[in-house]
């Protein structure tokens, strides 16, 4: 385990993809043809888990507006940190094939 002095903010990502880098990677990682498209807000919520709807928008309004960090200067990425991740390709790659 790597040790970060106290009150260091980290956000818990290896990594930040874009809707297009994301499905690219998926179709290759999976061998799944992705695709993105955007859509509105009522469409959005109708694939959402019942119950969950209120608060995933909610977040995702946030995220838009501020950022994953909420604008907290101090929160960091691993990287700037020097903290080795998984990559969102490793992690894809190690999962098992999605079948349909």
């Amino acid at each position: 385990m790597e040790i970060r002095p106290a009150g260091t903010d980290i956000l818990g990502a290896s990594e930040i993809a874009r809707k297009p880098e994301y499905a690219a990677l998926w179709d290759r990682t999976q061998g799944v043809k992705a695709a993105v498209r955007d859509v509105s807000e009522e469409e959005y919520v109708k694939y959402l888990p019942e119950g969950f709807e209120a608060t995933i928008v909610d977040d995702l309004r946030f995220f838009a507006e501020y950022g994953y960090a909420g604008r907290n200067p101090r929160v960091k990425t691993p990287a700037e940190l020097g903290i080795k991740t998984t990559s969102l390709e490793e992690f894809f790659r190690g999962r098992t094939r999605v079948r349909f």
